[in-house]
């Protein structure tokens, strides 16, 4: 039994092959190229900002008031995740690309709290 890789439906025989990727339907291919090409371009982005919010962490953790600098780096990170919810290869193989965004979005949510409340503590 194959797997859509956008939505993650359950499919049979019937599907549409693209790069190594299977999909259920025709909307689920496009859904899945549109979703591959917006990783491609943002990828170098994204790991620089990632790069920079782990710095701030770091770098927040061994200053004055630590809590507020790592508090504002867990924040950013937040952000950055929820702009651009660029799951792993290994979840977006076992719930599809539509979920891990929504997976990706909910944890960025919650990090987001916690980075304000971090910050305001």
């Amino acid at each position: 039994m194959n797997q859509c890789t956008y939505c993650g439906k359950k499919i049979d025989d019937v599907y549409y092959n693209y790069d190594d990727s299977k999909y259920c339907s025709e909307t689920c291919k496009e859904k899945g190229i549109k979703f591959n090409q917006f990783a491609i371009k943002f990828k170098l982005l994204f790991f620089i900002l990632i790069l920079v919010c782990t710095c701030v962490i770091t770098i927040g953790a061994f200053i004055p008031s630590p809590l507020i600098w790592v508090g504002i780096g867990v924040a950013m990170l937040a952000i950055l995740i929820f702009v651009l919810p660029m799951a792993t290869p290994q979840s977006i193989d076992s719930i599809g690309i539509r979920k891990s965004i929504i997976v990706c979005r909910i944890l960025s949510i919650i990090s987001l709290l916690l980075g304000f409340w971090m910050i305001f503590q």
